[in-house]
C-alpha cells in the first residue's frame, strides 16, 4: 500500500493551467560571459542575460601551502529585475 501512495505523490501535476502560468519556453539570451581559472586555485566568472540578470564571482585559495589550513574563499554579487520592475 505504501508503494502506491509514494508513486501517487511523486506523479507530476497534470494541470495545463499550472504548467502555463509557471514555466516559460522562451529562450533568454546570454549577453556576456567571462570565465578565468588560475593555476593557484583562483577563479573569476561573470555573466549577464537578456532579462537583466547580472552575476560576478571571484575566489582564491587562502593559506595556500599551509597543510590542513587551506580554504576556498569566494565573493561576488548578483542582481535581477524583480516583479516590481526594480533591481
Amino acid at each position: 500500500m505504501s508503494v502506491l501512495l509514494v508513486a501517487a505523490c511523486a506523479s507530476p501535476i497534470q494541470s495545463a493551467d499550472y504548467q502555463q502560468s509557471h514555466y516559460s519556453t522562451t529562450p533568454i539570451p546570454i549577453l556576456k560571459f567571462d570565465s578565468h581559472q588560475g593555476q593557484d586555485g583562483s577563479y573569476q566568472y561573470g555573466y549577464e542575460t537578456g532579462n537583466g540578470i547580472q552575476v560576478q564571482e571571484q575566489g582564491y585559495v587562502k593559506n595556500a601551502g599551509v597543510k590542513d589550513a587551506e580554504i576556498q574563499v569566494a565573493q561576488g554579487y548578483y542582481s535581477y529585475i524583480g516583479a516590481d520592475g526594480k533591481f
